[in-house]
């Protein structure tokens, strides 16, 4: 079997719309690559890739918009490639690729034992309307040297299958770009990070307009670790199923520079029972780390004297050269200490509720 719908090169006028592209089994559903300008457009059409190797743009210099694209992998599905969800790699600062859904709700990422979503290399813009992943074995959204800028418009939800602990739920790297989610984010479930800045080599942007809600993460539901993004959450509910690894862990963002803020309007964060580490641990962070509101309710393990050397407690700020800022700061701490702050290089404010 072959890929279903092929451009490859050229400077194409391309209008595809009403009918149905089906693939099943081997090959792309569509392959679109080594385009120098032009356009392929596909509004009104749907995209229907059953056990196939699903989306790949690949180098590309012009425009190409997808619309109702739904990625499926059965129980017999046998992979034959790394890539099977979207995969958009290469080409130019002029590519614009666009993700429509005008006759189904969302995008539709079903079972991919690969990344999801898979932008790597790319000087465009890369935009979507709802995402939504589910089962996945590999990472949900993998992004890998982004200099352009990617966008959700909509909403965007991800469910677990059984990803890799390598696998994250958004795992960003080497990126310049922006990365921006107009609605809302929700992760349920992930053998890996919820959100991932980890040794990443990022400086972008990365925002969330809507409400980020991270659940049932077995590390860190949210995580930056040496590493200088700029994150700007709205609203974010988070926890994990992790007694070993904190709900929030921001240590070292800007790598001892001042770029790289991190920021969150009202933030709600709930401990693993039994945990024995902070949920919300802030270390070693030159930027501003800031919170409108922190909710944290903790469970943790029973307090000790002397206590270890990282104590589970509600909230942990230590070693920050940097600002901490809480609007509101509300903890409701079993068993152990509800904030500590220790080691202080910088101010932390604090209103009390």
């Amino acid at each position: 079997a072959g890929n279903a719908f092929v451009v490859d090169g050229g400077d194409p006028l391309l209008r595809y719309s009403t009918g149905t592209i089906t693939n099943t089994g081997d090959g792309r559903a569509v392959l679109v690559q080594n385009t120098t300008g032009g356009s392929v457009n596909m509004t009104d059409s749907s995209i229907e890739d059953t056990d196939g190797q699903g989306i790949l743009i690949n180098n590309i210099g012009g425009g190409a918009v997808l619309d109702n694209v739904t990625i499926t992998k059965s129980g017999a599905y046998v992979p034959t490639t790394t890539n099977d969800g979207i995969y958009v790699t290469g080409g130019t600062a002029n590519a614009v690729v666009t993700f429509r859904n005008t006759a189904q709700a969302a995008t539709i990422i079903d079972g991919a034992t690969g990344p999801s979503i898979f932008v790597e290399d790319y000087q465009g813009v890369f935009q979507m309307q709802d995402i939504s992943i589910l089962n996945r074995a590999g990472a949900g959204i993998l992004v890998e040297n982004l200099s352009g800028n990617m966008s959700v418009v909509g909403n965007t939800t991800m469910t677990n299958g059984a990803s890799a602990a390598t696998d994250h739920g958004i795992d960003v790297n080497n990126t310049s770009g922006n990365i921006s989610f107009g609605g809302s984010l929700g992760i349920t479930g992930s053998n890996g990070e919820g959100i991932s800045f980890n040794n990443g080599g990022n400086t972008g942007v990365f925002s969330v307009t809507g409400t980020t809600t991270v659940t049932g993460t077995a590390n860190e539901a949210i995580i930056v670790l040496d590493d200088s993004p700029v994150l700007r959450f709205g609203n974010a509910v988070l926890s994990n199923n992790s007694t070993t690894n904190s709900v929030v862990l921001i240590n070292n963002a800007g790598q001892g520079g001042t770029a790289g803020q991190v920021s969150f309007n009202n933030a709600t964060v709930t401990g693993t029972t039994g945990a024995t580490v902070p949920v919300v641990h802030i270390l070693n962070n030159t930027p501003i780390v800031s919170f409108g509101s922190l909710n944290v309710t903790a469970n943790s393990a029973a307090f000790t004297a002397p206590p270890p050397i990282v104590p589970a407690v509600g909230v942990y700020v230590q070693d920050n050269p940097g600002n901490v800022n809480f609007g509101d700061l509300n903890i409701t701490a079993t068993d152990n200490l509800a904030f500590i702050a220790n080691s202080l290089l910088q101010n932390e404010a604090a209103k009390a509720p």
